[in-house]
């Protein structure tokens, strides 16, 4: 029996169970005092990094994310469209940041599909994902998507 992937576009982790076989594109998101991990500087893949604190709004103090950095994401995945394989998406844990900017990666790549189609693959590419929500108002605001809309019924 075969099983397939949901969307072989895009992979997501945390730093300890990155996997990168076959990956061609990496969004290494990091926090702000710290550098990517070693596998991913180390990769063949063209990668973009990031670094932002995973907070729901933005406070006095910390570094959240900023419409920039989707900005950058959504310039990197059109730059290297053609030349996407497998897009893999990680942060410290892989449940909040890595799976938020995934959906934003997956509605660049899969702009037919709706948003509760995209949580549904978001789903199953990353089981334990919960989207930072501050992000996901971020990327509603920039794309005019509904993605805080569809979260909020699964």
């Amino acid at each position: 029996m075969f099983w397939k992937r949901p969307s072989p576009k895009i992979s997501v982790s945390g730093v300890h169970d990155l996997a990168l076989r076959g990956v061609s594109h990496i969004i290494s998101i990091n926090d702000p005092d710290r550098a990517p991990p070693r596998e991913v500087l180390q990769s063949d893949a063209e990668v973009l990094v990031l670094k932002f604190s995973d907070t729901f709004e933005s406070l006095a103090g910390s570094d959240p994310p900023t419409l920039q950095h989707l900005q950058a994401v959504k310039a990197f995945i059109e730059e290297e469209r053609q030349q996407i394989r497998r897009v893999h998406v990680h942060c410290k844990v892989g449940t909040s940041r890595s799976t938020a900017v995934a959906l934003l990666v997956m509605h660049l790549l899969e702009p037919q599909k709706s948003e509760a189609e995209l949580v549904q693959m978001l789903k199953k590419v990353r089981r334990q994902a919960a989207p930072n929500p501050l992000i996901i108002r971020l990327m509603d605001q920039q794309e005019g998507t509904h993605f805080a809309e569809a979260l909020s019924y699964t």
